[in-house]
C-alpha cells in the first residue's frame, strides 16, 4: 500500500507543480487534470472492496468524468465524490482522529484484506 500511495501522491504533486508552472510561464491555457479515482473495476484492485460510500467504479463512468472534467478545464477530479470527504476531513481532524474515522468508520484500511490483484 505504501508504494501505491507514494506514486499518487507524486503525480498529485508533480501535477500540481505543472499547472502553475504552466501559468507562471504564459502557458494558462494549457489546462492540467490530476485524476484522483478510488477503486475501479479493471482487475487491477479484483477482491478489493471499496470503504464506507465509497463503491468500486466502472471503468466507463471513470472514462466519462474524466472526459468532461478535462473539457472543463478541472484542475482536480476525485472519485467519488467521498474521496473528496475524505480529503477535507484528513485536512481538519487530528491524524489520530483521522485514522480512528478512516479506519473504524469507512474501513479504508481493511478494503483491500481480500485483495487478489489481476490473476494469470
Amino acid at each position: 500500500m505504501s508504494v501505491y500511495a507514494a506514486s499518487k501522491w507524486a503525480v498529485i504533486g508533480w501535477s500540481d507543480s505543472l499547472r502553475l508552472e504552466l501559468t507562471q510561464q504564459g502557458f494558462g491555457h494549457v489546462r492540467v487534470t490530476t485524476v484522483a479515482p478510488s477503486y475501479i473495476s479493471t482487475g487491477m484492485f479484483e477482491g478489493a472492496r471499496g470503504p464506507l460510500l465509497t463503491p468500486v467504479l466502472t471503468p466507463e463512468h471513470v472514462v466519462d468524468k474524466v472526459w468532461r472534467a478535462m473539457l472543463a478545464g478541472r484542475p482536480m477530479l476525485m472519485l467519488p465524490w467521498s474521496v473528496g470527504l475524505a480529503k477535507t476531513l484528513k485536512g481538519i481532524l487530528p491524524t489520530r482522529a483521522w485514522d480512528a474515522m478512516a479506519g473504524r468508520v469507512f474501513g479504508v484500511y481493511n478494503s483491500m484484506d481480500d485483495f487478489t490483484g489481476r490473476q494469470p
